[in-house]
């Protein structure tokens, strides 16, 4: 650490003039505008995220289904697929919020009339939500985690908050508690290759 510091300030200190003069911009928002870099930053992200979620996605789909590979990947807003707890998203556009970086969705396949979504909201940073949907379509809440703080995509406390979420869900299913917040699983979700 002693030598990263001594690093970071040869960093900083040559860098002064540069640092002064930035000035960040108060509207943080993605979508203002798409120039080459934030559309490479947000692909990389994207795709970084989606390598997080799937040793989860796979975890968790094991833990509902006995069988990791029983999960699909995408909305279908035509069978009613949504995130259907709530979130307390503060309206950006007339539909309501609208985060400008999409979101990556993941569900288990059905199994005893329930399944479970994973799902990622990328608005300049990420959050994870999970639910146990049942039913459907229509479908109907049972249980919901999230939604967990607000990261910067491919950080590692990002990777660590979705392994705290995946491993409360998977307790929570494998407990079999219905309606009871789940006690964290020792065994943590591995790490994307």
């Amino acid at each position: 650490m002693d030598d990263f510091h001594a690093e970071l300030r040869a960093w900083l200190d040559r860098h002064a003039s540069d640092a002064a003069r930035f000035t960040p911009p108060k509207d943080r928002r993605i979508g203002r505008g798409w120039g080459p870099d934030l559309l490479d930053r947000h692909r990389r992200d994207a795709e970084a995220t989606r390598a997080m979620m799937l040793p989860c996605i796979r975890r968790i789909a094991e833990a509902l289904t006995g069988d990791a590979s029983a999960w699909n990947e995408g909305i279908d807003h035509d069978s009613g697929d949504a995130a259907l707890g709530e979130y307390s998203w503060i309206p950006n556009s007339e539909d309501g919020f609208v985060p400008d970086g999409g979101t990556l969705w993941m569900a288990t396949h059905l199994h005893q009339g329930q399944r479970i979504v994973l799902e990622a909201v990328l608005d300049q940073d990420v959050c994870f939500l999970a639910e146990a949907q049942r039913g459907g379509p229509p479908w109907t809440l049972d249980q919901q985690w999230g939604q967990t703080s607000w990261q910067r995509a491919r950080m590692p406390r990002t990777l660590d908050e979705l392994q705290q979420l995946t491993d409360e869900l998977v307790t929570w299913l494998t407990h079999a508690v219905p309606g009871a917040r789940a006690a964290m699983d020792p065994e943590s979700t591995a790490a994307p290759a």
